[in-house]
């Protein structure tokens, strides 16, 4: 049995448990604080077939309200269990609570994650599973279980290499937190083996991700996807690695000398690296490879990366609290919840006709000769789903319509914002999901309601 926590600590002082309820342990006591994607999980803990009846005490000084508990078989999927808690914040009181798993399973995790805010954390003590007479009943069988962010043409790799079909290839990045060390989805790609650039990346986010804060390895460790045979990607990476001397690592520039535009290509993350936060880890480190990397026009072609910069911001910023993005505060993300974000990004090629060669530097007299063209998008979307509470603690495929929230946003990657504030360029772009997925002839989300796809996205909701 272990334990895995974030924003969690141990006290030993005056205001724990001792004498507050019979048999209180004494001083030492866990306090989860809200802020910052808390949490604390006890894992692992060995049950035999038998066990199903089971009761969960603990001293706690808070209400029902104040923190959700949930249970686990594999770690991954979660089902809230409803209890009694204290009758009010910040009064100790021993609780329980009686429940009847449905499938016997061999290992049961706990989840405690605090809900709305309080001065003084969630505390508890004296934590106890025994067998018991049992209650409610909680089905921990998931069943099959389809990512909820993976769109309808997902093909599923069969071993360590992408799975190629047509002119697409398909493979999901596995990683590790960078303290917990919990093995976990990066992202999965859907990657255009002819034009040599991204149709989407699909990832989750979540507290867990940020372990490593926004760490980013240093030197930039561009290299080729290990998972897709080389041919089939943009050659924008030395292939001496970071530090080598190859300097033919760019795309050309002739589409913005073709419209008339100055600048050059940048290359840009669909799953950002400061959403993967861990200098030299993996996590941030597979964030490089070119299947997670869309060709984006410098500053100087046009306002693209300051209305991107905006949508990131919605999503994962937490770092500006002088925009009007209400999202990005400077604290915590408002829409990384303890559900899940569920998030696509990706690229629409209207047209073959931009191209460019990869595997180039303008500084040099020659060209690569190993250089090929590289078809370069017309628009870029994101587009993110969550559950409206954010702690339903249900899987997307239980939630209902009225559960959930969606929304889009579609870039013309030549663009020139008219708007002057964060918000209102957001409002200006956002779009229904439906939107792209007409555009891109594909179903994004393909397990939810119809109708929360169509719906016209609520600015309010998403905190712009």
């Amino acid at each position: 049995m272990t334990y895995t926590s974030a924003r969690t600590r141990i006290n030993n002082d005056n205001f724990g448990s001792s004498g507050r309820y019979p048999g209180a342990s004494g001083a030492n006591y866990v306090r989860i604080w809200f802020d910052n994607g808390p949490y604390f999980i006890v894992n692992d803990i060995a049950l035999t077939p038998d066990q199903v009846d089971l009761t969960l005490s603990l001293g706690a000084s808070f209400t029902a309200a104040d923190c959700l508990i949930e249970l686990s078989g594999d770690g991954s999927y979660w089902q809230r269990i409803d209890y009694t808690g204290s009758r009010a914040y910040n009064i100790w009181e021993q609780i329980s609570v009686d429940f009847t798993l449905a499938v016997p399973v061999q290992r049961l995790f706990i989840r405690f994650t605090p809900q709305g805010s309080q001065s003084y954390g969630v505390n508890f003590d004296d934590l106890k599973l025994t067998t018991g007479p049992g209650g409610q009943t909680v089905d921990l069988d998931g069943g099959d279980y389809r990512f909820p962010e993976l769109p309808s043409n997902w093909t599923a790799p069969t071993s360590s290499q992408a799975v190629v079909s047509g002119d697409y290839a398909f493979f999901t990045h596995w990683t590790q937190t960078v303290n917990t060390r919990k093995n976990l989805r990066n992202y999965s790609y859907c990657y255009d083996t002819r034009r040599h650039n991204p149709i989407w990346v699909a990832y989750p986010m979540h507290a867990c991700y940020r372990e490593g804060g926004f760490g980013r390895t240093d030197p930039d460790p561009w290299t080729a996807d290990p998972s897709l045979d080389v041919a089939y990607q943009s050659k924008i990476y030395r292939k001496d690695g970071p530090s080598g001397s190859d300097p033919y690592q760019y795309w050309t520039s002739n589409t913005m000398a073709y419209l008339q535009r100055s600048g050059y290509w940048g290359k840009g993350h669909l799953c950002m690296s400061s959403e993967r936060g861990g200098a030299n880890q993996q996590i941030n480190m597979q964030t490089f490879y070119p299947t997670n990397i869309a060709p984006q026009p410098s500053a100087k072609a046009g306002t693209f990366g300051t209305v991107w910069g905006y949508v990131e911001a919605l999503f994962a910023g937490t770092r500006n609290s002088e925009n009007d993005i209400v999202a990005d505060d400077g604290v915590q993300n408002m829409n990384i919840v303890s559900d899940t974000l569920f998030v696509v990004a990706g690229c629409y090629y209207e047209h073959d006709y931009w191209q460019e060669y990869d595997s180039s530097d303008s500084n040099q007299a020659e060209p690569d000769p190993a250089q090929k063209l590289c078809t370069m998008p017309t628009h870029q979307f994101k587009m993110a789903l969550r559950t409206k509470s954010g702690s339903t603690g249900k899987r997307i495929q239980q939630c209902t319509a009225d559960e959930l929230q969606a929304v889009g946003f579609w870039i013309e990657t030549f663009t020139d914002s008219p708007e002057t504030s964060a918000r209102a360029e957001l409002r200006r772009i956002a779009v229904p999901v439906s939107f792209i997925e007409e555009k891109m002839g594909m179903t994004f989300f393909p397990e939810v309601p119809e109708e929360v796809k169509t719906r016209i996205p609520v600015p309010e909701e998403w905190g712009f």
